[in-house]
């Protein structure tokens, strides 16, 4: 399981890394806290979810 989850974690590093190469720092700034958001909101629907 754990080695699945760091697959996971290096595949979603990786392609944003492809995605991001070429931007501007503020750019990357934005991009990082759309991810984050995104992720956020997957978390919470997760932990509703499973309590």
């Amino acid at each position: 399981m754990k080695i699945k989850a760091l697959e996971l974690v290096r595949k979603i590093r990786n392609e944003n890394y492809e995605k991001s190469k070429g931007m501007t720092s503020q750019e990357k700034i934005e991009y990082t806290r759309k991810l984050a958001k995104k992720f956020s909101k997957k978390a919470l629907h997760v932990n509703s979810v499973t309590h």
